[in-house]
């Protein structure tokens, strides 16, 4: 299961104005759904500009070596293409995505490195935003969603409900958030999947000028 976030901005907060240069996410797994029983399973490094937009993020194991990155590219503000690179810089494939008058994400597909469509999904929002629904492209079918993400005053992660091939409920995830930094953003959080605790999150965050 890949939980990707496809929100772009946050809304009006202390963390409006303040810089980030770059995030350290550390990701834990959790043994027995008991938080004092973690282990580092992963970590991602993740880089921003001046405008507080994230151009790469880079996806390490623990033993430091580079198992994904992803380069993004934007059009007046809106996330327009991902680059998918292995460890060794190269292209593996890339995602293009299409926003609406409202500057929300609408469409995004895949394309290999010979420019050929592999997969894509449709996006719809709910409640100015703060509900996404996502289902995949299928030529000559009604959209039909199979995630639906519901997302805080923060636009972060607050819920998603995922459904199998055969409309089946497949997981309930929840993110509850523990720690929160003067500039609102966090810095610890669960992620609860069919009720029990799978995941810890930590963020070290590098403000601009510090």
């Amino acid at each position: 299961m890949t939980i990707l976030s496809c929100q772009n901005q946050k809304s009006s907060s202390p963390s409006q104005w303040a810089e980030i240069e770059s995030i350290k996410v550390e990701r834990y797994s959790v043994q027995n759904g008991n938080p004092d029983s973690i282990s580092l399973s992963s970590y991602i490094i993740k880089e921003f500009d001046e405008n507080r937009l994230e151009t790469k993020s880079i996806y390490y194991s623990t033993d430091n070596s580079i198992m994904m990155q992803f380069i993004n590219h934007y059009e007046d503000g809106n996330k327009t293409r991902i680059d998918w690179l292995n460890g060794l810089d190269s292209l593996i494939k890339y995602v293009k995505n299409t926003y609406n008058e409202d500057n929300k994400l609408i469409r995004s597909e895949s394309f290999d490195t010979q420019n050929e469509f592999q997969s894509g999904f449709i996006h719809t929002w709910k409640e100015n935003g703060r509900i996404e629904e996502k289902g995949p492209i299928e030529q000559g079918k009604d959209f039909k969603p199979n995630a639906i993400y519901t997302y805080n005053d923060q636009q972060e992660f607050e819920s998603l409900v995922e459904y199998d091939e055969n409309d089946s409920l497949y997981a309930t995830v929840k993110w509850k958030y523990l720690l929160i930094d003067e500039n609102n953003e966090w810095t610890e959080r669960y992620m609860i999947t069919n009720d029990t605790l799978n995941r810890v999150e930590k963020r070290i965050i590098k403000y601009r000028n510090e």
